[in-house]
């Protein structure tokens, strides 16, 4: 089983790439949207080692998380949690899954509203659960890069609000994307060479034609 990952700041490409994969080439297993888990008993097991693990990142949302911030920081955690269980199932049924929000991109989702810079704490925590999810879904990543200001002016100008940065206010949101930027950068550094791919926003067409996503 292989899952490639898109993942790039808000507005780089990655649900229209996998959008018109779903519309164009059916050979290619993809998915984004809504997830769905079916609770029961193994899985809500699972769910409570899950939390278990990640005592660490909970503990690291509490500290750095403002008051009126800290319940919906934990919502986009609970959040992260079921998108593993979810992913860990669907690739029991896939043995090639391309997908535009995955577990890494929720990952950032995750510490990126959080009051402070990443610091050294937080960057240990970050490259633990990042060698975990790869070694638990192998993870391989299309890394869609974009300037800061394409993806503020792509942000302001969509109609479908689809992420937190569609709600904040300008200074709010490219205060974060730096800091999102910061963090994708370091996950970029992170995966080995031969499991990730930095190119530009490109439509599906011209990826698939490159051969990096020709791997059923």
């Amino acid at each position: 089983m292989n899952l490639i990952e898109l993942i790039g700041l808000p507005g780089a490409g990655k649900s229209t790439i996998v959008n018109s994969l779903i519309k164009n080439h059916d050979e290619y297993d993809t998915y984004t949207g809504s997830i769905k888990v079916n609770w029961d008993i193994f899985c809500l097991f699972k769910l409570l080692f899950l939390i278990i693990l990640h005592f660490p990142m909970i503990l690291y949302i509490i500290s750095f998380s403002s008051f009126n911030k800290l319940p919906n920081n934990l919502k986009v955690l609970a959040y992260h949690l079921k998108l593993f269980l979810f992913l860990q199932k669907k690739l029991k049924n896939s043995n090639f899954l391309i997908i535009d929000q995955g577990i890494l991109q929720s990952l950032v989702s995750v510490v990126v509203d959080t009051k402070s810079e990443i610091g050294k704490f937080g960057y240990i925590i970050l490259k633990f659960y990042i060698k975990y999810y790869r070694k638990k879904l192998n993870i391989q990543i299309i890394f869609l890069f974009v300037e800061i200001a394409t993806s503020f002016k792509r942000i302001r100008i969509r109609n479908s609000k689809t992420t937190r940065f569609d709600y904040w206010d300008d200074h709010k949101v490219k205060s974060n994307l730096r800091k999102y930027q910061s963090i994708l950068n370091y996950i970029y550094q992170v995966i080995p060479n031969e499991d990730k791919e930095l190119i530009n926003s490109i439509s599906d067409s011209k990826l698939i034609k490159s051969g990096w996503i020709d791997k059923k």
